[in-house]
């Protein structure tokens, strides 16, 4: 098999030569997101992070947010279980602003779930060599710099080039991690064999998205959403294509959007879906998780009622007393809404923490 041979790990995605590990299991869903901060001292135009994240010093798990305390940790070990973690991507923000609290996480899910567990970290920061050495000593497995674009010509002179071949000379893989400019392509050709030069193993390269915090930086700057897409920037992607072709040895990975929605995405809702699926939810292909309710002020006397009147079994609902409702098969959502006056819908929703509705579909009746 040739090392220029181009594959794919889903979708619209391509890569050629290596990969990293982590990269691997983000396909396959089984890496949780570990987003440390949201807090940043470079501000880059393009950053597509939320305004909710954006600048706190939050922490979430996927789409969770955790306390920096004991219930946090919990939580997250929770998160990671539910989706059958095999590793972790530390994101953000910077990782390397709160330093203390990232080597704290990382030493907590390798004692939890073992040094096979493979962690990565994705700063923008050029890190030395002391940073380098304890983020090694608490067991960081790849350590992924964002090249900021100013950097890209003149990278040989750069404290970017100086980290990497620190962290080539540590237990942690070196590694790159940009957005495609297509306005740059010059200067990321220039990159690339600059890193392929001092034995870089891979680069991940990102298709540019369009958020709501970086739209207006993009749309100033000539950026606009390509065909077929929500998010993903004209041209972004065909400059990697170009890149996949250059002469070097190192590993390259095209990361569309289209690959982190309908891949990564998709594929670790599935993961979780299948641990937190009750007896009555109907997992889609999607990942998202199908059930009725019946919302009720009183709903454990209408449990009663329908016990009583239509013989439902203890495994076909659950009482959300949070929510005023009871959780139900769909076709017993059906029946009791052709029969009752009960307030009875379908819900579609994504099977994380915070159960966001896609869909919801009323059955008729009105709230009792």
């Amino acid at each position: 098999m040739s090392k220029f041979e181009i594959k794919s790990l889903g979708a619209d995605s391509r890569y050629r030569g290596r990969i990293s590990e982590g990269c691997q299991q983000c396909a396959k869903g089984r890496k949780m997101v570990l987003f440390i901060t949201g807090k940043c001292n470079f501000h880059c135009f393009y950053c597509p992070i939320s305004e909710k994240r954006g600048n706190k010093d939050d922490i979430y798990v996927n789409e969770r947010q955790i306390s920096d305390d004991d219930n946090g940790i919990s939580g997250m070990i929770e998160e990671a279980k539910a989706i059958n973690a095999l590793g972790t991507g530390i994101t953000c923000g910077d990782p390397i602003k709160v330093l203390d609290r990232t080597l704290k996480y990382i030493r907590i899910l390798k004692k939890e779930f073992g040094v096979k567990h493979h962690i990565h970290l994705y700063t923008a920061t050029p890190v030395t060599e002391e940073q380098i050495r304890i983020l090694d000593d608490a067991g960081l497995d790849e350590l992924r710099l964002h090249i900021l674009p100013e950097f890209w010509s003149g990278f040989e002179k750069s404290k970017y080039r100086d980290s990497l071949l620190a962290i080539m000379k540590s237990n942690i893989t070196p590694a790159v991690e940009i957005p495609l400019m297509p306005d740059k392509k010059k200067e990321l050709k220039s990159l690339i064999l600059a890193l392929d030069e001092i034995g870089l193993p891979f680069i991940n390269l990102n298709e540019l998205e369009i958020s709501e915090t970086n739209e207006q930086g993009l749309d100033e700057r000539g950026y606009a959403c390509r065909k077929n897409s929500l998010v993903g920037v004209e041209g972004s992607r065909k400059a990697g294509l170009e890149m996949l072709k250059l002469p070097v040895m190192m590993g390259i990975n095209i990361c569309t959007s289209t690959h982190k929605d309908s891949v990564q995405l998709r594929n670790r809702l599935l993961q979780r879906a299948k641990n937190i699926a009750r007896n009555f939810d109907v997992i889609t292909n999607d990942g998202t998780i199908i059930y009725g309710i019946i919302e009720t002020k009183n709903p454990d006397e209408t449990v009663k009622k329908l016990k009583k009147e239509f013989g439902v079994r203890k495994r076909e609902y659950r009482i959300n007393h949070e929510k005023n409702r009871i959780e139900i098969v769909p076709e017993l959502a059906e029946e009791i809404s052709r029969k009752t006056d009960l307030a009875c819908f379908i819900v579609e929703s994504y099977p994380t923490y915070e159960e966001i509705e896609v869909e919801r579909i009323p059955l008729g009746g009105h709230e009792d």
